[in-house]
């Protein structure tokens, strides 16, 4: 599914200089969303961090930089038909 924006980025941000935190980035679609958001509604400087640095985007700041990946604990498992089962999408590694 690809990233969008689900609503416009918050009149505060006018003049003001943004810091966006996430987890983990790799190919930065959803970084870039949200910094060209951020811009777009004025921000002053709009910069990155992420605790998880694993693929080609390069956030201004990240705290580990790997090509593995990252199942953080929220991600191990999710809610599919009221049933709370293995992440799909991380089903092979998790094993």
């Amino acid at each position: 599914m690809a990233p969008a924006v689900l609503s416009p980025a918050p009149a505060a941000v006018y003049g003001k200089r943004v810091l966006i935190v996430d987890e983990t980035c790799d190919s930065g679609e959803t970084m870039r969303l949200a910094v060209n958001a951020l811009s777009d509604a004025g921000a002053r400087e709009v910069r990155t961090a992420v605790g998880f640095k694993t693929g080609s985007y390069e956030p201004d700041f990240h705290s580990i930089a790997t090509e593995s990946t990252i199942v953080l604990p929220w991600d191990r498992e999710i809610l599919i038909d009221g049933e709370l089962v293995t992440n799909p999408l991380y089903a092979d590694v998790l094993k």
